[in-house]
């Protein structure tokens, strides 16, 4: 039905029993629930038509929260009036307002927004700007506050909005920032836990072709057999726990138990057909999941050098190719390439926190696509090797060994063997002075790298 006596309406805003209308003229008219002055016409009774807010004009915007209502005008001064038990009327204090009074301290204001018991604000700066009930402020603090105070490390912000205890901004890069209650996981981050500065949404990106499911695409030359090797454990969590079938497998809930997950010993062999799942869940000793990574495999391949990043920690890993005797993963937040001896390079996605979504391999080549097309490319960084020149000590016995390692920059340590495998030397650290070997003319030895 039409709301009797109102033309040239703008915009609209609802509070829990109480209604907003901005006119062209920019006055402000409100019916409803008056219990706290909410309808800003100087009494606190109930009204079934508009009435107009005292002395309000020149109006742009406006904002119902629970029972406390908010205006912009064009002059980029905001303007509360109801209920200020927390101090959601910003104007220093927590008296109930029966007509506008001017939010304190805050001016050069382009948005607001309204709370069940907060205010919002965006400044022409696009900072956000917020006061009233402490957890939806975004200020890190657990303190109520009657003048605005800054959401913390937030700025770029177009658009911000609020629920029942719980803000959320969008900034100009399309990314969605989220804090207050989170008792439902209303905050999207993966969590139930409140938050008192604000916490990206996750995720937020161009959808998957199966959102559902975290498969890791692998290709390349199969090599090997099946396994994950040691992998370190995410928070909370004790042991490997593993599920291998057709798939894909939905990502478990965070500290649910998963049906049919056997326990794994890392770097044990697995059996796994080609385009089979495995599902690798890190949990405590009550099995609870606390991270996993879901990876589909070709029959032989090795899965076994790959950095994974966990799901509580807002990150996915979206492809992995190998080629040159190395892999190289891609996924929210970088790329990871590594070798059987280890990590040996990382990348950032050059600045962005927007997904790296493929790779491909071509000999030594690789090339990595992302939200913002090719973020990375180019060859294998250093190539690697190592190289053992000996000089006969003078003596008659034996020979000096000085050994060069080439690419491998996180080497801390080598020994010398035969070519039999048989210990020439102890550990020698990098970068000490040249060891002295027993050998024959003509004997050979390789270097085993370590770090």
């Amino acid at each position: 039905m039409q709301v009797q006596g109102l033309t040239g309406v703008t915009a609209v805003a609802a509070g829990d029993y109480h209604s907003l209308a901005l006119k062209s003229d920019g006055t402000v008219w409100a019916w409803g629930q008056n219990l706290f002055g909410q309808l800003g016409d100087g009494s606190t009774t109930n009204s079934s038509i508009p009435v107009q807010v005292n002395g309000l004009t020149g109006v742009i915007a406006i904002a119902a929260g629970n029972s406390h209502s908010i205006a912009l005008k064009g002059d980029g001064s905001v303007w509360t009036w109801g209920n200020n038990d927390n101090g959601q009327l910003g104007d220093g204090t927590t008296t109930e307002r029966h007509t506008p009074v001017q939010v304190q301290d805050l001016a050069g204001v382009t948005a607001i927004g309204a709370g069940s018991s907060h205010s919002l604000a965006i400044k022409v700066d696009q900072t956000v700007w917020a006061w009233g009930l402490y957890s939806q402020l975004g200020d890190g603090t657990a303190t109520d506050s009657n003048t605005p105070v800054q959401a913390q490390g937030l700025t770029g912000v177009t658009a911000v909005a609020a629920g029942n205890d719980q803000t959320i901004a969008l900034k100009v890069d399309g990314t969605v920032w989220t804090w207050g209650g989170n008792s439902y996981g209303q905050l999207g981050d993966g969590t139930t836990i409140d938050r008192y500065n604000p916490v990206q949404v996750f995720p937020l990106a161009p959808a998957l072709a199966t959102p559902e499911n975290y498969s890791v695409p692998v290709t390349g030359s199969a090599i090997g057999t099946t396994k994950i090797a040691a992998l370190s454990l995410p928070v909370g969590a004790t042991k490997w726990q593993v599920i291998v079938g057709p798939g894909p497998f939905i990502a478990p809930v965070l500290d649910s138990v998963v049906a049919g997950a056997v326990d794994y010993t890392a770097g044990a062999d697995m059996t796994a057909s080609a385009g089979q799942h495995i599902l690798l869940l890190a949990t405590d000793e009550n099995n609870h999941v606390k991270g996993y990574a879901d990876i589909t495999l070709s029959a032989g391949q090795i899965a076994s050098t790959i950095s994974w990043v966990w799901r509580e920690q807002h990150h996915r890993l979206y492809s992995v190719c190998y080629g040159s005797g190395m892999y190289l993963a891609v996924g929210d937040y970088g790329a990871i390439l590594s070798s059987p001896d280890g990590v040996i390079w990382t990348a950032q996605t050059s600045g962005t926190t927007y997904p790296l979504y493929s790779v491909t391999w071509g000999g030594s080549q690789y090339l990595v696509s992302g939200y913002y097309g090719i973020l990375q490319s180019g060859q294998i960084p250093i190539a690697q090797g190592a190289s053992v020149i000996l000089t006969p000590t003078g003596s008659g016995i034996g020979y000096i060994a000085t050994v060069t390692l080439t690419g491998y920059d996180t080497a801390t340590h080598y020994q010398l063997l035969n070519t039999e495998d048989l210990e020439l030397t102890t550990k020698v650290a990098v970068g000490t002075t040249p060891v002295v070997l027993l050998l024959n003319p003509g004997d050979q030895c390789k270097v085993k790298i370590y770090g």
